[in-house]
């Protein structure tokens, strides 16, 4: 019995302690470890090891999470369980040799997968739309293909251009003297692409003189030759 209230003693001594030099938010976390001690104890299946694959199971599911607010951050709706479905998937590397015109993907038609679908990076902007599909397997054709054409609209008075693909993707079209900048965004309003899907930004003007419209190069928050995931919109339109 003294034993017991030596104890008690000593745990209240190191609350008073713990309180006046941690703080509450450290005390709360003491208190936490020490209830995971005195649970582990009693549980014979208990284990460091044990307990250390759960900070990592825990660490994971943390950064998966992160990924998917960014994306939801990035897009407004593209999110599991919002207007858009998403299927996430492996990049193929064919490096060195990638053009980057289309890329191979690790889902198919067992993933619910059709041709025509979006495809959009982890910070949800436009990669292109899925070209073939197989049983685990699809084609993505890229913003790379010098085939590509889609609308877009630039910046907050959403003027009207065409995106170009390519080697360096461009914008042609541009109304002369319709105010845009460097730096404004691009967004896709392309009938067989999501409403305001984004595309990247402004990098650079050019305008001739007697001409009636201007072009721009545009600038793209993805980098082709790191993209390891995509992400596929399975049920649009």
């Amino acid at each position: 019995m003294s034993s017991f209230r030596v104890l008690v003693l000593g745990l209240v001594l190191i609350l008073v302690l713990g309180s006046a030099f941690l703080g509450r938010t450290a005390i709360a976390g003491f208190f936490s470890n020490l209830h995971l001690i005195f649970a582990g104890a009693g549980d014979p299946g208990f284990s460091y090891a044990n307990f250390k694959n759960l900070e990592t199971e825990n660490a994971g599911l943390k950064m998966e999470l992160a990924n998917y607010e960014r994306l939801k951050n990035a897009t407004g709706t593209i999110v599991l369980g919002g207007r858009y479905a998403i299927v996430s998937a492996e990049v193929y590397s064919d490096y060195p040799w990638n053009d980057y015109s289309a890329i191979a993907i690790g889902a198919g038609s067992r993933d619910g997968l059709k041709p025509g679908m979006p495809v959009v990076a982890a910070g949800g902007a436009l990669i292109g739309k899925i070209k073939t599909v197989a049983g685990t397997q699809s084609e993505v054709e890229t913003i790379f293909d010098p085939a590509w054409r889609s609308a877009v609209a630039i910046g907050a008075g959403r003027v009207k251009a065409l995106l170009s693909g390519g080697t360096a993707p461009s914008l042609s079209l541009v109304p002369k003297n319709s105010g845009v900048l460097a730096g404004d965004a691009v967004t896709s309003i392309a009938s067989d692409l999501p409403m305001d899907l984004p595309v990247g930004q402004v990098a650079s003007i050019s305008e001739t003189p007697s001409g009636l419209w201007a072009s721009a190069q545009a600038a793209l928050p993805w980098d082709p030759g790191n993209l390891n995931m995509v992400y596929v919109i399975t049920n649009f339109p």
